[in-house]
């Protein structure tokens, strides 16, 4: 977590927010502050709403992505923070969940307690959607994410139900 403070003219002070947010979101907020639309190929969202003491559009994600893309290493990662949990898919390794509220230092890794499925779960989920709607190439190797889900549903988090999988042998990307 990283702390990040703003400012506007004319805006209330002290105000908290809450929501999941990227560095990817500071531009597009300095656009919105300029009047500016921002372009379609900007991934971030305008946090302009909190600034001036609203609330976010229903529509904004109740989740933050991160990519890691090796650098000098044929090594590359996903990381999503969903709640209070951050996981991170390693697509040659074992993936990691860490509860950030218990485990700030992220020590235990929950990713094989069964008491923490349904969110091992749903970040999952989460991921596989944002994968299919940025199109990143790294998630869309079919199979990885569905010998990953371990139940027999899935949460579609954006209806708030419980579903069954889209087939035994489908890939879920």
């Amino acid at each position: 977590h990283i702390p990040l403070l703003a400012m506007i003219p004319d805006a209330a002070s002290g105000t908290v927010c809450n929501y999941p947010m990227s560095n990817l979101d500071i531009p597009a907020t300095i656009l919105d502050i300029a009047g500016c639309l921002n372009p379609d190929e900007l991934d971030g969202k305008s946090f302009l709403p909190v600034l001036e003491g609203k609330s976010m559009p229903d529509d904004t994600p109740d989740f933050v992505v991160s990519e890691f893309f090796g650098h000098h290493y044929s090594y590359e990662a996903r990381m999503l923070i969903y709640d209070k949990y951050k996981y991170v898919f390693h697509p040659s390794s074992c993936d990691e969940l860490y509860d950030l509220d218990k485990d700030p230092w992220e020590m235990h890794n929950l990713i094989n307690s069964q008491a923490h499925s349904e969110q091992r779960n749903a970040c999952r989920i989460r991921l596989i959607d944002w994968a299919k709607d940025t199109g990143d190439e790294l998630c869309v190797l079919c199979g990885l994410f569905h010998e990953r889900i371990t139940t027999e549903t899935d949460y579609n988090y954006k209806k708030g139900t419980w579903q069954g999988l889209r087939g035994s042998n489908t890939c879920l990307i």
